[in-house]
């Protein structure tokens, strides 16, 4: 252990350690006129809110088009374990599983 870096208890010099301060009292006018002009603006600004996107029809769009857009889906462990064993079972990524058996179930249960 370096003995220079070594303070008995209560003889830490000062310049090792500093201290968080106030600011100083000629600044509280200043901050106290920049936080009135941050309430004031906050009163009079506003957010637009955002539109719902259009529905899109499905039967209008490319199902050959290259997939750009991503969802999560959340399985428990059953589901996970299943999907994990047809993808071994066709050789196949659990993301191409899902594929193959959810497209056509959509499409025909949008048939109905």
């Amino acid at each position: 252990m370096d003995e220079k870096n070594v303070f008995p208890l209560g003889k830490i010099p000062s310049n090792k350690m500093k201290a968080n301060r106030a600011p100083a009292a000629s600044a509280a006018p200043q901050i106290a006129e920049s936080a009135r002009e941050f309430v004031e603006a906050a009163k009079t600004h506003s957010v637009p809110i955002p539109r719902k996107a259009p529905e899109l029809d499905w039967r209008a769009l490319d199902p050959g088009e290259r997939p750009t857009r991503g969802i999560n889906v959340r399985f428990n462990e059953y589901e996970l374990a299943l999907l994990r064993h047809l993808a071994r079972d066709q050789d196949r990524s659990i993301h191409q599983v899902i594929k193959r058996l959810l497209i056509p179930a959509a499409e025909r249960a949008a048939e109905e």
